[in-house]
């Protein structure tokens, strides 16, 4: 991950409201209320604002883990043909610098925490991790789902982002793409051979083998994690 790129997570990361802090606070209370009660926060940026639906998969600790009921999008794990890991792969930075500020409000940004490293139930924090709000699951998230049909999805034209570049040049193409080369959604993890992903298929089965992280479209689920809700919060 370059400088410039670095500096774009830490912007995100340290989340600064421009306006009344008050006010900001009450959108955020009602976003949570939205997200526990309808389970949906944030919109697509097409389709006349569809609303965004969450799944809940877990508490961790204060915090409760919600994956998108629905594939976001279709895109590479990384643009350029090389071996790179989850913190050095383009989907993080798309999901982290583009992705975040096009669905989420400042609101609903702040509600937004960081992703622990090993697992949504893991104790251990790393210093290089802390600035995902938005990320895709691994593999010891998958482990402790529950309800397998959670992990199915369908229906992805009816959500999917537009078919323009996402970011600038400098963070490689980036495009989303309706093209879908497997019928399976991304997960953070990377697969026996490095420069292949693990994913999910369609129908909730884990992948392990993988697709190449390059040469494959696969979908885009995000996943974020939220403070637990609370009928009053200060």
């Amino acid at each position: 991950m370059n400088k410039k790129t670095e500096n774009e997570f830490k912007d995100n990361a340290n989340i600064v409201s421009q306006g009344n802090e008050t006010e900001l606070k009450q959108q955020a209370q009602e976003a949570r209320e939205r997200l526990e009660q309808e389970g949906l926060l944030g919109h697509m940026s097409h389709k006349d604002k569809q609303p965004i639906s969450w799944i809940k998969m877990g508490d961790i600790h204060e915090n409760t883990l919600y994956l998108s009921k629905k594939v976001l999008a279709i895109r590479r794990f990384h643009d350029e043909n090389k071996i790179v890991d989850w913190e050095n792969s383009e989907i993080r930075a798309w999901l982290n610098i583009y992705l975040i500020k096009e669905i989420f409000t400042e609101a609903e940004r702040s509600l937004l925490q960081t992703k622990m490293s090993k697992s949504f139930l893991g104790l251990i924090q790393r210093k290089s991790k802390e600035l995902d709000r938005i990320f895709l699951l691994s593999t010891n998230d998958i482990e402790n789902v529950k309800n397998v049909e959670d992990l199915e999805t369908s229906d992805i034209e009816s959500v999917l982002l537009p078919t323009t570049p996402l970011l600038p040049p400098v963070y490689g193409a980036m495009t989303a793409s309706r093209k879908l080369s497997h019928n399976a959604w991304w997960l953070s993890s990377t697969a026996k051979l490095p420069e292949r992903a693990m994913t999910v298929f369609y129908n909730g089965t884990v992948n392990k083998q993988g697709y190449h992280k390059h040469h494959a479209h696969c979908g885009v689920r995000p996943a974020v994690l939220v403070p637990r809700y609370k009928d009053k919060q200060k």
